[in-house]
């Protein structure tokens, strides 16, 4: 079975992929099996694949899934013989394949990290995850999916190319079907998480109706991140996938950024002085020097002094720095229908 997607349109590659493994923990399971093929946005296809010695037994039950045993692989080379390979093909691709989301992209990032290598950024790539958007649509499992979607009645499941080949399928007979998905990986991906709120791939992370990151398991369960930092510093501290991690150690520089934001508009007399603030939120959001504050833009960073005050400019590492000092701002307005209400008035527009 050769099947390429017709439907998908493509800025960049994108690599759909599978694994087969020794068994079903991101942390300790190492893979035996993979099988990615990369499309390009000019149609061409490129194959990858390999059986890897996973340097320890296969489990008989991890055997009776997919047919690998250890005869099979003791010739065979260790995924760190391959990872460089492996990374240069993947690397600057969106990503896709059948529930890679919860299970073979972390499996993959760990198994990256033992190499000591990091080709995947899930902060910047597009994650295509067709398992998610099936239990979105229609919930069943990667034979259904192919039945379905493409009308393939059988195929050899739990080989890793196969799988791949059948994912390809059910991919584009989705784009058939459902014309609010998408067809871009970008839009694909934001189809699914706007369904899907986790915020890292294992799910330790959500975000509820409001946006708030919350604790998604443990003694904090459905808390927000903010009411115990000190709990992601223990998270920081375990075996939990690196994709986890990254998103734990993230979000605690983001609250100590936040405290030092704070900090600076406390110091100032900007909450006292209501036509003060507003010219900071003006200044803020055009990225634009007004009245008394400076704004410098250099790379990602944005500087903002305030003339009238001694206080150290403050510098905003990120979007989301300078979308949290608009809603300090905010707060100043709440009692008065809040900063878009002034906004309106300012540029003589009908509040409505």
């Amino acid at each position: 079975m050769t099947t390429n997607t017709k439907k998908l349109q493509l800025q960049k590659p994108i690599v759909f992929f599978d694994l087969e493994t020794t068994g079903t923990s991101v942390e300790t399971d190492r893979i035996v099996e993979i099988a990615c093929i990369k499309i390009n946005p000019s149609g061409v296809r490129q194959e990858f694949y390999a059986k890897l010695n996973p340097g320890r037994p296969i489990p008989k039950e991890a055997t009776d899934v997919h047919g690998i045993t250890d005869e099979m692989v003791k010739d065979c080379p260790s995924f760190t013989a391959v990872a460089n390979e492996l990374a240069e093909y993947i690397k600057d691709c969106d990503v896709a394949g059948y529930n890679i989301k919860r299970f073979d992209l972390p499996l993959l990032i760990q198994e990256f990290d033992r190499a000591k290598l990091d080709p995947i950024d899930c902060s910047t790539l597009n994650i295509v995850d067709c398992c998610k958007l099936y239990f979105i649509k229609e919930p069943r499992d990667l034979k259904a999916a192919a039945k379905y979607y493409a009308g393939i009645e059988e195929f050899d499941a739990h080989k890793a190319m196969a799988d791949v080949e059948a994912t390809i399928a059910v991919m584009d007979g989705m784009l058939e079907k459902y014309d609010d998905i998408g067809t871009t990986p970008a839009e694909i991906s934001s189809y699914i998480n706007e369904q899907d709120r986790t915020v890292d791939l294992s799910g330790k992370f959500t975000k509820d109706k409001n946006g708030t990151v919350c604790y998604n398991f443990g003694k904090n369960y459905g808390k927000p991140v903010s009411s115990d930092i000190e709990y992601l510093k223990w998270m920081m501290g375990t075996s939990m996938p690196k994709d986890t991690i990254k998103v734990a150690k993230k979000l605690l520089q983001d609250h100590v950024q936040q405290k030092k934001i704070k900090a600076w508009f406390e110091s100032t007399d900007i909450a006292d002085e209501v036509p003060v603030s507003f010219n900071l939120y003006m200044a803020v959001s055009d990225r634009l020097s007004k009245s008394s504050f400076q704004i410098k833009v250099k790379d990602n960073f944005t500087q903002v002094i305030y003339d009238k005050m001694e206080a150290a400019p403050l510098v905003l590492t990120c979007t989301e720095d300078e979308n949290y000092l608009l809603c300090l701002v905010d707060d100043v307005y709440r009692e008065v229908g809040g900063i878009e209400l002034a906004k309106a008035v300012y540029d003589n527009e009908d509040p409505g």
